[in-house]
């Protein structure tokens, strides 16, 4: 049954996000990056892919692309208390030069 599962649906949702967070922990944030870039543009809309890759650019020293997708997360996302959040980093990363 799971290779019928894994023959049906190859990619899951979240597994490139899965395997970003696993890379992230593992110290390789280009892998990072890359993971969490696949699943932004297999789900442009969720403010959570927005901001694990905005970390990983931020961890490469890539602050412009860090800071455009933490606006996007920031506008994209649904609860008062996350926006209050990506606002507040988003802050901050716009402080750094």
């Amino acid at each position: 049954m799971a290779a019928r599962l894994k023959q049906l649906d190859p990619e899951p949702a979240f597994s490139h996000f899965n395997r970003g967070l696993v890379a992230m922990q593992d110290g390789n944030v280009r892998m990072a990056k890359e993971a969490f870039a696949q699943e932004v543009a297999r789900a442009p809309e969720y403010h959570e892919f927005h901001f694990w890759l905005a970390l990983a650019y931020f961890n490469l020293g890539e602050l412009e692309p860090a800071r455009a997708h933490l606006a996007i997360a920031m506008k994209s996302s649904t609860t008062q208390r996350a926006h209050q959040i990506y606002a507040a980093k988003l802050e901050y990363l716009k402080s750094l030069q």
